[in-house]
């Protein structure tokens, strides 16, 4: 006969412990449970992150694939092209970063891949650049010229560099159709010598919170540093503004709360959702006449904990990125960062 209260013996017994067992245990046993039921599921699926990442970053992989020898010569070129955008180009810099560059392209020529791909041909353009710029200057590039000329390939993209643009082209674009105003969004580096209003700021965070997220929990969380001794400490520990930085007047630290995540299938929805914000803070920092520069987190551990530290950043919070803020100087340069065509990154099906 079926008991009508406790139609199942299992939710019989489990009544029972409820009742003769003390409230304590009862929740030791939950916890336990739980995290039986969802711990080791999170384990298994970072395991299969780990594996993922671990059999495909180029930095992690003993042979490279045609993606890791592209995005090689994209990290060293894009360097050379931010040191070529720099205010003050400091004659024959970037070695470390040519020297890699040249292993890079030897590397993909010699494994047959196709030299007609445009992040291969944008290395060349960029170091081409690079000789052009130092043509006429006291400074000995001989070494670099001779590897350049090994090559032996024709070279009349100009893909790689810099390009120069005014404050007024950028501030026209504002207004205009989408494409045009997205085509038209740039990183700035360094910026005038003037504060930055604090309603345009205002403004621009205001529209970045319209940014979708999952099921509408909006875990963005977002630390605003316009102390400049804070600045510079927080700046150091990211290690990756080297040389530029100039006249910020606003550091902004995207974070993603994880208290507001479910599961193991969300564990990765922090960055989801926090690059689609930052995405959304830079076109809305471009829109109210803001220049800006997205600035990655990829931190050691310990560059991490002091970020934390100096910004008294909750565990619950992961770092996302940075982006620089400040007023457009009238005159600047930029990387020309070059884009692959739209159809090399899209299946149909």
């Amino acid at each position: 006969m079926v008991n009508k209260r406790y139609p199942l013996k299992e939710d019989y017994m489990r009544s029972l412990l409820k009742r003769i067992l003390p409230d304590f245990i009862v929740n030791i046993v939950r916890r336990i449970k739980s995290f039986y039921y969802h711990g080791f599921r999170l384990l298994k699926l970072y395991y299969l992150d780990y594996k993922r990442f671990s059999n495909a970053g180029f930095r992690l992989r003993t042979t490279q694939t045609k993606e890791n020898l592209r995005s090689r010569i994209t990290f060293y070129y894009h360097s050379i092209e931010k040191g070529l955008s720099h205010p003050n180009i400091r004659l024959g810099f970037g070695r470390r970063a040519l020297t890699a560059l040249f292993t890079a392209l030897d590397e993909y020529k010699n494994a047959g891949f196709d030299i007609s791909d445009i992040r291969y041909r944008t290395g060349l353009s960029t170091i081409k650049t690079y000789i052009e710029y130092h043509a006429d200057k006291d400074v000995d590039i001989s070494d670099i010229i001779s590897k350049f000329s090994s090559f032996n390939v024709d070279i009349n993209e100009q893909y790689g560099g810099a390009n120069t643009f005014s404050k007024d082209e950028v501030l026209r674009n504002r207004d205009a159709s989408f494409d045009v105003f997205s085509k038209s969004r740039i990183s700035v580096r360094d910026y005038e010598d003037s504060p930055v209003e604090f309603d345009k700021l205002k403004r621009a965070l205001d529209l970045s919170v319209l940014a979708p997220s999952v099921c509408n929990r909006q875990s963005w969380r977002i630390h605003v540093i316009n102390d400049k001794a804070i600045q510079k400490k927080v700046l150091i520990a990211q290690a990756g503004l080297n040389g530029f930085g100039q006249n910020i007047q606003s550091l902004i630290m995207i974070c993603s709360d994880t208290q507001v995540f479910s599961g193991p299938e969300e564990r990765n929805q922090a960055y989801i959702d926090g690059g689609i914000y930052a995405m959304n803070l830079l076109y809305s920092l471009e829109f109210v006449g803001l220049a800006g520069c997205a600035l990655n987190a990829n931190l050691k551990i310990e560059n991490e904990q002091q970020i934390r530290r100096i910004l008294n950043v909750p565990q619950s919070e992961v770092i996302i990125m940075f982006i620089s803020v400040g007023n457009y100087p009238n005159q600047f340069k930029a990387p020309k960062s070059q884009r692959d065509d739209s159809g090399l990154i899209t299946r149909y099906y």
